[in-house]
């Protein structure tokens, strides 16, 4: 969801169990400040046992995380919003 200050609002494209890492004590997918291109994975949601990998959609910087790992986040919640980058 693009906004006219030069900023792109990711949401969650479904109801689920949000992951902010491949798996437990990994790395996450992104961190805040982190320079990212559009095919970059920046959280998967679980749903029915099946991960779904969430894409950020835009290259930029990812300027803030309000992404809940392990709690269930709703269809189009914000996840993330990244500065996109000219």
């Amino acid at each position: 969801l693009k906004s006219d200050q030069g900023t792109v609002l990711v949401l969650s494209p479904l109801l689920g169990i949000c992951r902010t890492a491949p798996g437990n004590g990994e790395s996450p997918y992104v961190q805040t400040g982190q320079m990212i291109s559009q095919h970059d994975i920046i959280c998967s949601i679980d749903v029915l046992e099946k991960r779904f990998s969430v894409p950020a959609g835009t290259s930029g910087i990812i300027a803030q995380l309000s992404m809940p790992n392990g709690e269930l986040v709703e269809y189009k919640q914000p996840l993330a919003v990244i500065q996109t980058v000219e």
